[in-house]
């Protein structure tokens, strides 16, 4: 049986930065779809840190849509992910006054259902909390990173490819075995 990863941005890091909001270009739900946007490589998007954020910048940045570094991307793409789409962001830092640059906002191709055991025929409000799950292989399309239909929030990677970011020193993320997901991402 193959093992699945929920990729999250490290939060007990310190000194963390993490994004403050949803820029006003982007439509929230479009993001976490996993269906093919539109995007325009030759213009940038426009965000901010939270106030109170630290210096500390990992692979993946924390906040509402989630944020690359370009390095993880490349990392990705060397390993032969193809469902991936990036905008360029650029980065606004208010404690140094400065624009960060190299964060892409990612959109991830594929939202797929393969949670087994699990109901989504029920109602929203009367599903249960996705926790300790598993994920059946042979629904997953042969993806290495996907969304799940289950809960679109969530980035679920093979065991296949989180070795090859092992491999890589992947800086302030985690990679939780689905079988040990308690719903807290961080």
């Amino acid at each position: 049986m193959s093992q699945y990863y929920v990729l999250v941005a490290d939060t007990h890091v310190e000194e963390l930065a993490s994004v403050m909001d949803i820029p006003e270009e982007i439509d929230y739900d479009d993001w976490f779809k996993g269906k093919v946007l539109t995007i325009d490589n030759a213009k940038s998007i426009p965000a901010k840190l939270k106030r109170g954020s630290g210096k500390f910048r990992g692979s993946i940045m924390p906040g509402v849509l989630p944020l690359f570094f370009e390095d993880f991307i490349k990392q990705l793409k060397d390993f032969g992910v193809e469902n991936i789409q990036h905008q360029y962001v650029d980065l606004y830092d208010p404690a140094a006054g400065e624009t960060l640059y190299k964060y892409y906002l990612v959109n991830i191709v594929g939202l797929i259902s393969c949670v087994n055991d699990f109901d989504m025929s029920l109602p929203a409000w009367e599903r249960p909390k996705l926790e300790k799950f598993t994920i059946d292989a042979t629904k997953t399309n042969g993806l290495h990173i996907f969304r799940l239909a289950e809960k679109p929030r969530l980035i679920v990677i093979s065991q296949e490819l989180r070795k090859a970011i092992l491999a890589n020193g992947p800086v302030g993320i985690q990679m939780i075995p689905t079988t040990e997901f308690t719903g807290f991402m961080g």
